[in-house]
């Protein structure tokens, strides 16, 4: 077989068709990748952000509370 039969005829066909397949699949594996990532960013970002208020909150009563037992 010539390595030019590859682009004449009906294997050009078969190789377009291969070409598109690769890329939907790379398509669609990216903006999944993509979906997961900003999941996991905005959890780890309501993670921290809710680890901040509690150890706010926690500060706040430890103050609260030390006030009341000096006075």
């Amino acid at each position: 077989m010539n390595d030019l039969d590859v682009l004449t005829g009906r294997s050009r066909g078969s190789l377009m068709r291969s070409a598109r397949t690769g890329v939907a699949l790379f398509g669609s594996g990216f903006v999944i990748g993509m979906v997961v990532a900003l999941i996991f960013h905005a959890l780890i970002y309501t993670v921290v952000i809710i680890a901040a208020i509690v150890i706010v909150l926690v500060a706040a009563a430890r103050m609260a509370l030390g006030r009341r037992r000096r006075s």
